[in-house]
């Protein structure tokens, strides 16, 4: 007996928010009953929070960059003179 079963005899005729997330529920059951489905939804999200993490990385560094601008930077070495 799947969700949407049991929710028609519980109430009589399910109502149509009461299908989509009995269907919503079949779904993420069926993804998590399935080792490979983990697995890649473990390394996606690895993924996103590892870009996520990066581009906020530049994102910070930019606006240091931005807000101090010259005060971070030494003044420039020139080379000794020949004679």
């Amino acid at each position: 007996m799947n969700l949407i079963d049991a929710l028609v005899l519980q109430s009589g005729t399910p109502t149509p928010a009461a299908e989509a997330q009995a269907t919503l529920v079949e779904a993420i059951l069926n993804i998590l009953g399935n080792p490979v489905s983990i697995v890649t939804i473990i390394f996606g999200t690895l993924f996103i929070v590892a870009s996520l993490g990066y581009f906020t990385y530049l994102t910070a560094g930019a606006l240091v960059d931005l807000v101090l601008g010259d005060v971070m930077e030494s003044p420039a070495r020139r080379p000794p003179r020949q004679q």
